[in-house]
């Protein structure tokens, strides 16, 4: 690997990290700032983006509350249906631009 190479990709790890990949200008969005994407792709990052703090919270929680199957399947669905109906309302407000 070159030295370029290297920083590059620590570049670009640090920047997916901190979730701040556009200060750093690694790449433009491929669908372009704003725009919903289309198609499985999308709609399977629609669900994960709404859900993945449940795994984070679980990590945490296991600790002081046993994790079962059903309580973690509760928790997904509860996160995404709670999410989902404070979208919409922020839509219906006007303080989003899509209900996505």
């Amino acid at each position: 690997m070159t030295r370029r190479c290297v920083t590059d990709w620590l570049r670009r790890g640090l920047a997916q990290l901190c979730r701040a990949d556009r200060v750093y200008d690694v790449e433009p969005p491929a669908q372009g700032d704003g725009r919903q994407g289309r198609g499985l792709t999308a709609a399977a990052f629609h669900v994960i983006d709404q859900v993945d703090v449940v795994a984070g919270a679980w990590l945490v929680l296991a600790f002081v509350v046993p994790p079962t199957l059903a309580l973690v399947v509760a928790s997904l669905v509860f996160v995404f249906v709670s999410h989902q109906a404070i979208t919409v309302l922020g839509f219906a407000l006007g303080m989003r631009p899509t209900w996505r």
